[in-house]
Protein backbone atom coordinates (compact mmCIF):
# COMPACT_ATOMS: atom_id res chain seq x y z
CA UNK A 1 0.00 0.00 0.00
CA UNK A 2 1.33 3.74 -0.40
CA UNK A 3 0.22 7.18 0.25
CA UNK A 4 1.70 10.48 -1.72
CA UNK A 5 2.33 9.89 -5.16
CA UNK A 6 4.68 7.50 -6.48
CA UNK A 7 5.35 4.69 -9.47
CA UNK A 8 5.83 1.73 -9.73
CA UNK A 9 7.52 -0.10 -13.44
CA UNK A 10 7.68 -4.21 -13.56
CA UNK A 11 9.63 -5.63 -16.28
CA UNK A 12 7.52 -5.25 -19.54
CA UNK A 13 4.80 -3.39 -18.24
CA UNK A 14 4.54 0.48 -18.26
CA UNK A 15 4.76 2.30 -15.27
CA UNK A 16 1.68 2.43 -12.75
CA UNK A 17 0.62 5.33 -10.76
CA UNK A 18 0.24 5.52 -7.06
CA UNK A 19 -2.01 8.19 -6.74
CA UNK A 20 -4.45 7.65 -3.56
CA UNK A 21 -4.16 6.73 -0.03
CA UNK A 22 -4.15 2.27 -0.02
CA UNK A 23 -3.85 2.40 -3.59
CA UNK A 24 -1.50 -1.09 -4.41
CA UNK A 25 0.91 -2.47 -6.38
CA UNK A 26 1.88 -5.84 -6.87
CA UNK A 27 5.69 -7.44 -7.25
CA UNK A 28 5.74 -11.25 -8.52
CA UNK A 29 8.87 -13.11 -7.34
CA UNK A 30 11.75 -13.81 -9.89
CA UNK A 31 10.38 -10.46 -11.70
CA UNK A 32 12.72 -7.47 -12.20
CA UNK A 33 11.26 -4.13 -10.93
CA UNK A 34 13.02 -1.06 -12.64
CA UNK A 35 11.37 1.61 -10.60
CA UNK A 36 9.56 2.59 -7.66
CA UNK A 37 9.73 6.09 -7.35
CA UNK A 38 7.90 9.05 -5.48
CA UNK A 39 7.11 11.76 -8.08
CA UNK A 40 6.63 14.30 -5.71
CA UNK A 41 9.46 16.99 -4.96
CA UNK A 42 7.77 18.40 -1.74
CA UNK A 43 5.36 15.78 -0.55
CA UNK A 44 6.99 12.06 1.15
CA UNK A 45 5.50 8.69 -0.05
CA UNK A 46 5.25 6.07 2.67
CA UNK A 47 5.10 2.42 1.22
CA UNK A 48 3.89 -0.41 3.49
CA UNK A 49 5.26 -4.15 2.67
CA UNK A 50 4.25 -7.71 3.03
CA UNK A 51 6.83 -10.51 2.05
CA UNK A 52 5.83 -14.06 1.08
CA UNK A 53 8.99 -15.98 2.20
CA UNK A 54 9.55 -19.41 2.30
CA UNK A 55 12.37 -20.25 3.90
CA UNK A 56 15.91 -18.06 4.01
CA UNK A 57 15.26 -15.71 1.28
CA UNK A 58 16.44 -11.99 1.22
CA UNK A 59 14.12 -9.68 1.40
CA UNK A 60 15.37 -7.33 -1.54
CA UNK A 61 17.91 -8.36 -4.47
CA UNK A 62 19.92 -5.58 -5.42
CA UNK A 63 20.21 -5.77 -9.31
CA UNK A 64 24.30 -5.77 -9.69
Amino acid sequence: MASGLSTSERDGQPPRELRRPGDSSFEPAGETIHRFDNLSDTQPATFIAFYLLTGDQPLIQPIQ
